[in-house]
């Protein structure tokens, strides 16, 4: 915002100067190329240094507003807020990517999308507890996981649940993989986890290290679910 309003002062602080110097060489270059051959040759004098003139101003204004407009594009370096680790679920509250604290109990509902080139599909989530977000939220399939996969209890269904699968079920089935197309409504919790080196840590190691997953660079969440409710009721 900053930066669009500096474009704008730039563009209303020169752009009268230019006009004002551009429009009477552009009236003397239309007279002279309307007029007769004589007159046309009187006109024609001064033309150069004028047109080399406008057109100097017209290229120090062009460079101003690009500046400012790439400036605009490319943003501001946001200052960095520190905060204690121990602070994190006391005095710092991480709010996720769907808009709520981290850990918190959400339903959510997303369709698995085509990435548009060869890979797994995509989770294009556009509702969080009823509410349509502005913008949806994307997550890979390695962003999308079970929670407590390793609970080893169980309990029978209750009459009226409405998923189609919950992590704690007798004799469950295996919890359901993406499908191309179809869309998950799901009870559970977005958390998430920070795996990332610092520069200096990557050269002291020699650089290389185990690839990983682009959402996993830096501070990454991910969404993990208790229960799931399909829209064509198959489990896969």
């Amino acid at each position: 915002m900053r930066y669009r309003l500096r474009t704008l002062l730039i563009i209303l602080a020169i752009g009268p100067p230019i006009l004002a110097a551009v429009w009477p060489t552009v009236k003397d270059m239309l007279f002279a190329l309307t007029s007769k051959t004589k007159t046309r040759s009187f006109a024609m004098k001064g033309l150069p240094f004028k047109g080399f003139f406008a057109v100097g101003l017209m290229f120090v204004c062009t460079i101003f507003a690009w500046c400012g407009l790439a400036s605009e594009e490319n943003g501001v370096k946001q200052p960095i807020t520190t905060v204690r680790a121990e602070d994190i679920g006391k005095t710092v509250e991480i709010r996720g990517r769907l808009g709520y604290p981290l850990g918190t109990l959400i339903t959510v509902r997303g369709k698995w999308t085509d990435p548009g080139y060869k890979d797994s599909p995509i989770l294009e989530i556009g509702l969080v507890n009823g509410t349509k977000l502005d913008k949806p939220v994307m997550l890979t399939p390695g962003q999308v996981e079970q929670i407590n996969q390793f609970w080893n209890g169980g309990r029978n269904g209750r009459a009226g649940e409405v998923w189609d699968w919950h992590f704690d079920w007798k004799g469950k089935m295996p919890a359901p993989r993406p499908e191309l197309g179809q869309t998950w409504e799901m009870i559970g919790v977005e958390t998430g986890a920070f795996g990332s080196y610092s520069k200096e840590a990557r050269e002291e190691f020699g650089g290389g290290y185990v690839a990983t997953p682009s959402y996993m660079h830096d501070f990454w969440s991910r969404f993990e679910f208790i229960a799931v409710k399909l829209e064509d009721k198959k489990l896969r």
